[in-house]
């Protein structure tokens, strides 16, 4: 299979729930295919507002009612 060599840019929060789901990559635990990310941890209000400009790659986001 062909490995990547792409660099993605993941936002998330520090909050305990996004820690969860982005620990094992972010600690190597999974093997990624050769895919890199680059974390950037923010608040959430943050991550809105730059998924909102596209400056992310992929973001946590929140969305209300």
């Amino acid at each position: 299979m062909r490995r990547s060599s792409a660099v993605f840019t993941l936002g998330h929060s520090p909050d305990p729930d996004d820690a969860f789901m982005f620990y094992a990559m972010a600690q190597n635990k999974i093997d990624l295919r050769g895919y890199r990310f680059e974390h950037r941890l923010e608040d959430i209000q943050t991550l809105n507002e730059r998924a909102s400009r596209g400056e992310l790659h992929i973001s946590a986001v929140s969305i209300h009612a």
